[in-house]
């Protein structure tokens, strides 16, 4: 299969970044699973600040991954890894832009994240994986 992403697929992924970029981030465990939503979504954007390409790529779950680069496990995690090094510079400036978390839902294993940045409005959805909240939709 061709280790490049095809344009929409592409597309598709950095839309998902640069609004989970906007749309995510705070600090440290806490606590409340509200808490840590919050912190792993402060993990991320430090991660997108920081230009960690493997560290933003654990921040989504398996299957968002492998839906966005069409492979299986460490093959998507590897393709990812590329895909955020080669726009590490403008995703850096896009988690820098001022946002506010507006609302955090919760429903057991699954969270939905509502933020404002810019005045845009934006959503994520995370989903617990073994104990651990990662990013697993970013739909705008």
């Amino acid at each position: 299969m061709n280790p490049r992403l095809s344009g929409r697929t592409a597309k598709r992924f950095a839309t998902a970044l640069v609004v989970a970029t906007a749309a995510l981030g705070l600090g440290a465990c806490g606590g409340s699973d509200e808490d840590d939503v919050r912190a792993a979504v402060n993990d991320f954007r430090d991660a997108v600040r920081e230009k960690d390409a493997e560290a933003v790529c654990q921040s989504f779950t398996d299957k968002a991954l492998e839906d966005a680069f069409r492979q299986k496990g460490d093959e998507a995690r590897k393709r990812c890894t590329e895909f955020i090094e080669k726009s590490a510079d403008q995703r850096a400036k896009e988690a820098e832009k001022d946002f506010e978390i507006t609302e955090v839902k919760i429903d057991g294993e699954t969270a939905n994240v509502r933020t404002k940045s810019d005045g845009m409005e934006s959503s994520a959805k995370l989903e617990k994986v073994d104990d651990e909240w990662k990013i697993a939709d970013s739909g705008g």
